[in-house]
């Protein structure tokens, strides 16, 4: 037998007891990943992605502002 998942399963059970533990565990400070970057909205994205095909590409390969 290999003890690979003995040792994966303990682990596993172990996080998530710990997951859980009164007042030391992550359910009670863990607030989830924090946004730092503004979504434009959908419509200014797909407009401006619109935009940006029909621009002409210069011989150097960036799109020329219009």
């Amino acid at each position: 037998m290999n003890y690979s998942i003995v040792v994966l399963g303990g682990i596993l059970i172990l996080s998530v007891i710990y997951f859980y533990f009164p007042k030391y565990g992550g359910v009670y400070w863990f607030k989830g990943p924090v946004t730092t970057i503004e979504h434009a909205p959908s419509e200014e994205s797909e407009g401006s992605r619109a935009s940006l095909e029909k621009r002409p590409v210069s011989a150097q390969g960036s799109a020329e502002k219009a």
